[in-house]
């Protein structure tokens, strides 16, 4: 999946920058009247919005490109999802300020945490390798000292 990742990686912040040019904002209204303490329940009239995003359907993508594009929009609906459960949290921060860190994050950080992802991936491979063969080994020491074969 990471290796998957790590090709769609070089499109990431061309994806990030068609999605905050097209998502519109949140309603204002929603966000001025959410609870400002995180501990506080929202008032039993106020129903919870989601804010769903038109993306292109999910098909499998032909290219990286288009793999990336799905990738991010997936991520901005998460992250207005999470928006809804606490706006006031999010509500501080302007829409460009979050643009500009999103696309700060895809094109500095992203592709080293894809490639620090991968070593610890490699790593968790070897050790499993390791120790299935130890444990062959284990069982191999055993049928030789008259262990029988269950």
């Amino acid at each position: 999946m990471l290796g998957t990742l790590s090709m769609m990686v070089p499109h990431v912040p061309e994806a990030v920058q068609k999605m905050c040019d097209g998502v519109p904002p949140p309603p204002a209204a929603h966000l001025a009247a959410a609870p400002q303490q995180h501990h506080a329940e929202p008032p039993a009239h106020a129903p919870m919005r989601t804010y769903e995003l038109e993306f292109e359907a999910l098909t499998i993508p032909a290219t990286a490109k288009e793999g990336a594009h799905t990738f991010v929009a997936i991520a901005v609906a998460g992250a207005r999802r999470l928006q809804a459960v606490a706006p006031s949290s999010v509500a501080l921060t302007p829409d460009e300020v979050k643009c500009a860190r999103a696309q700060a994050f895809a094109t500095d950080v992203l592709p080293y945490l894809v490639v620090l992802g991968m070593f610890a991936e490699f790593c968790l491979f070897a050790v499993a390798m390791t120790t299935a063969r130890r444990a062959l080994d284990l069982v191999l020491l055993a049928r030789r000292s008259g262990a029988n074969a269950l």
